[in-house]
């Protein structure tokens, strides 16, 4: 397949877009009340530890295995499979479960998107996708429909994701990570 296609794909998992989009919704969840996403906000920084401190170990210290070909979990994996069905979840007026496998199965395309730009082993993005999906269905876990439909919610979200996409377009999140590290970028 084209690379371009397996570009834009990986593009709905970059953590500048579903990073702040995720914080605004764990914003006005938090402000409302809501359970589920209160519960959500400790999952996804959950996943954001254990991703920072596998690239941490490889980045900083050159801890990884060569086999099975980690040096650490996808980000773009763990947080598609982490944010898109509990944003997926808000949008519709239906029972969270349709959505959340329709996230996943997003996430999981996103996932695969990864090998074939050379970025990460089949390995990676696996358990990128695991860790991120024990996330997002422990946050809905338990929730009914009431819980989860705020379609405006949903649009300001990726609104905000998509303006801090734009702004950050230049700016790549493997070099901010090795700025926070002491690094200077390559």
């Amino acid at each position: 397949m084209d690379p371009s296609f397996w570009r834009a794909l990986s593009l709905l998992g970059d953590s500048r877009l579903l990073l702040p989009a995720a914080a605004t919704l764990m914003l006005l969840g938090y402000l409302d009340g809501r359970t589920p996403y209160r519960r959500w906000s400790w999952g996804l920084g959950a996943v954001g530890a254990a991703v920072l401190t596998s690239k941490l170990a490889f980045l900083g210290l050159g801890i990884g295995l060569t086999s099975p070909q980690f040096t650490g979990f996808s980000g773009h994996a763990a947080f598609s499979a982490a944010v898109w069905p509990v944003l997926l979840a808000s949008a519709t007026r239906g029972g969270p479960a349709a959505a959340v496998v329709s996230g996943l199965i997003l996430a999981a395309l996103v996932a695969a998107s990864r090998p074939p730009l050379h970025t990460h082993s089949w390995t990676e993005v696996i358990a990128g996708w695991l860790l991120g999906a024990m996330a997002a269905t422990w946050a809905v876990r338990g929730a009914v429909p009431a819980d989860f439909h705020r379609p405006y919610w949903t649009t300001a979200a990726l609104a905000v994701g998509s303006v801090c996409l734009t702004i950050l377009w230049n700016v790549r999140p493997h070099t901010l990570l090795l700025l926070a590290t002491g690094h200077p970028p390559h």
